[in-house]
């Protein structure tokens, strides 16, 4: 599944790969500004998430000819 947007006039497909890497980078960026607080449930319920993004996005690189899933920042302790 992908998404459509317009764009500068065009229709831009995004794919499962793409949305994927997006929302693990973005989880990793909160995980950042969450580690300047005492919330551990905050900082767990975070990792838990990367967790799962990063596996769906290895999940989805296997499928689509093995591709090796780009390193993401913010790795969970």
């Amino acid at each position: 599944m992908a998404i459509e947007s317009k764009v500068d006039g065009g229709t831009k497909r995004t794919s499962d790969k793409d949305l994927l890497t997006r929302v693990v980078d973005k989880l990793a960026e909160a995980r950042s500004a969450a580690e300047s607080t005492s919330e551990k449930t905050l900082l767990y319920f975070i990792d838990m998430a990367l967790l799962e993004g990063r596996e769906a996005l290895a999940a989805v690189s296997d499928s689509n000819g093995g591709d090796e899933p780009e390193q993401q920042s913010g790795s969970p302790r």
